[in-house]
């Protein structure tokens, strides 16, 4: 995939694609599991809780949240209108965010981004500002379509339309690249868990309880801790002083900042 000015690089071959800065300093780390309904993401965060540390780890099933929270519970939510079902989808992504801030802990949570009828024309998204103003990371479940249509064919816990598997890639691929945008535009970074390891469900479980882990303890203060220090060793190896140093321009990628920009303003 192109990502321009984001690291891109396959999941499959071991290296997560990786798009975007690292959250905010002080901003709680809320990573948020997306893929289509049928990918696996209520598998994960169940096993998830066995690999991840309770007094460092919240996991919550979006849905969930907003039954406990709505009066009358999903049943009054799904009789709302679209605004109030907004209304609470923000409510419930920042109480999650609240209980981050007081706990000290990195929340994983289980949510959807749209939802789409096979007979309409375009999807729905469901996507709020809370959720783009307090997601840090999201990670995207991109399990083969037909992987996905046998899944909801075959449940027996959930009642789910059958969808074909061409109208499966439609949806993936529009959620995926929708969230793909949105979480460059909003500073959230953006990981593609691809087939090699959601075909594997113990591998799967095992990568993303890795990932998560480094996401909470790689924040931007830390990443520029390890920079600086990094550069002070590189600097102080040198055995006579130097006249010239060169530095590379890491626009959006080491940097928020347009360092061409800042440059000619100094100036």
């Amino acid at each position: 995939m192109d990502m321009g000015e984001t690291q891109s690089t396959d999941i499959s071959s071991g290296v997560p694609n990786l798009e975007q800065s690292q959250p905010t300093p002080k901003k709680p780390v809320v990573v948020g599991i997306y893929g289509l309904p049928g990918c696996g993401k209520t598998y994960l965060l169940s096993y998830l809780r066995d690999y991840l540390k309770e007094d460092e780890f919240l996991s919550y099933d979006g849905s969930q949240v907003i039954a406990d929270l709505v009066p009358g519970g999903l049943l009054a939510f799904q009789n709302m209108s679209e605004a109030e079902k907004s209304h609470w989808r923000d409510r419930a992504i920042r109480k999650i965010q609240l209980y981050c801030v007081n706990s000290g802990r990195t929340a994983v949570v289980a949510g959807h981004y749209m939802f789409w009828d096979e007979s309409e024309e375009v999807g729905k998204t469901i996507c709020t500002t809370g959720d783009l103003g307090v997601y840090t990371h999201i990670i995207f479940l991109n399990v083969p379509a037909e992987v996905i249509a046998s899944r909801r064919q075959n449940d027996r816990e959930r009642s789910r339309p059958i969808i074909s598997v061409s109208h499966v890639r439609r949806w993936q691929h529009a959620e995926m690249s929708e969230l793909r945008s949105l979480c460059r535009s909003h500073g959230i970074l953006f990981a593609a868990f691809n087939a090699a390891w959601i075909l594997n469900r113990k591998s799967l479980v095992e990568k993303a309880a890795a990932l998560l882990r480094d996401f909470r303890s790689h924040t931007q203060d830390y990443n520029l801790l390890v920079a600086n220090r990094k550069l002070d060793e590189t600097i102080a190896a040198i055995p006579s002083q130097l006249d010239t140093m060169l530095v590379m321009d890491g626009d959006k990628t080491l940097a928020a900042e347009d360092a061409s920009a800042l440059f000619w303003q100094k100036d």
